[in-house]
């Protein structure tokens, strides 16, 4: 099971570091770097408990994106969260099917 996380987190290790650095720097202690973190085990735990078919990859980079755009503001972050992680991952060249699946979520 971790495993499958463990080589997701390695594959998109850059994505996620940005997000990482993005919420290092906020100043809120309720959507800080550990809540963004409990939020990504919580992820896992739910994505191990459904059966069916869910893209993990997306999941995961979606909780670690949650909340980026808090950074910047607060109402209105989980638009802003969304367009963040796009241009960051149009700048790492990620296909665009995948980075619609990564928007939307």
């Amino acid at each position: 099971m971790g495993n499958n996380f463990q080589k997701i987190e390695e594959k998109h290790k850059y994505l996620i570091e940005i997000a990482i650095k993005y919420m290092s720097s906020i100043n809120d202690n309720e959507h800080n770097i550990k809540h963004m973190m409990d939020v990504v085990n919580y992820t896992k735990e739910l994505i191990n408990l459904i059966n069916g078919n869910i893209d993990k990859e997306v999941c995961i980079i979606a909780a670690y994106w949650h909340d980026v755009g808090r950074t910047k503001l607060d109402i209105g972050h989980e638009k802003l969260s969304a367009e963040m992680l796009k241009e960051n991952m149009k700048k790492l060249n990620y296909e665009l099917d995948f980075i619609d699946k990564c928007y939307s979520a």
